[in-house]
């Protein structure tokens, strides 16, 4: 069963096992992806259920096959989520119907060995992301990260592989949007792939795919130093990653 962590959309909510959605339905803001439409956690939602048990404030339950870290995304009347399926080595996005929690479909994004983790990390840990069109993923296919753009129905609509990831720790590194373009950073210890500098040094790289053109790689950096989770900061005149 799938654990869902605590990112929530009209109070969407995760326990382990199940999914998880709250009689609070009538919401006006999407949460399309890690930590909401702003980035920071905050809804603009009033008047929404603070408190839950196994029946109150519960509207369905849906039980998910698999296993991950991921939270879900909400686009009106779709909930998204990624899985793991450990035992068919397959990396999956999921659809549910926000309304009722019926699947509506599951498409394996990848199928390869299981890569090296951490005990309390996951196979489908990155959070997917949707501009309302489509729904982007990262997964780690061995030692390639991969990003892929699905629509609404599961189609898939390109599939990138725009840089390398190694680590004991295992891969979590969500994708963000911004204008045209999906951006993903991830961080490793010593060199791998593109990555250059001393072994034992922590290193960020970024892939930067620009989605109009199906996910064609348009910039690859690398810098060094500690690593947070990424902010795009939106201001007048311009904006600032």
């Amino acid at each position: 069963m799938l654990g869902l962590n605590r990112h929530a959309h009209c109070q969407l909510m995760g326990l382990l096992g199940p999914l998880v959605i709250s009689a609070s339905l009538a919401c006006a803001e999407n949460w399309p992806g890690w930590r909401g439409p702003r980035g920071d956690g905050t809804s603009l939602e009033k008047e929404v259920p603070t408190r839950w048990s196994s029946t109150e404030n519960v509207v369905w339950k849906t039980a998910v096959s698999g296993e991950g870290h991921s939270s879900p995304v909400v686009w009106n009347d779709r909930v998204f989520l990624t899985t793991g399926l450990p035992e068919r080595q397959e990396r999956a996005l999921l659809c549910f119907d926000r309304g009722t929690g019926g699947a509506l479909w599951q498409q394996t994004v990848i199928q390869a060995p299981l890569e090296a983790k951490n005990g309390e990390n996951s196979y489908a840990s990155a959070t997917p992301v949707t501009d309302g069109e489509k729904i982007y993923v990262t997964f780690l296919d061995r030692e390639e990260v991969v990003v892929a753009a699905y629509d609404f129905a599961g189609k898939q609509l390109w599939l990138a592989r725009p840089g390398r990831f190694q680590s004991q720790w295992g891969f979590s590194h969500t994708p963000r949007l911004f204008e045209d373009k999906v951006i993903v950073g991830w961080a490793q210890q010593g060199a791998a792939g593109h990555q250059a500098g001393r072994r034992g040094e922590r290193h960020r790289q970024q892939g930067c795919l620009e989605d109009v053109r199906g996910g064609a790689l348009r910039a690859f950096t690398h810098r060094g130093g500690r690593l947070v989770s990424d902010l795009l900061l939106q201001r007048e005149g311009g904006a600032l990653l």
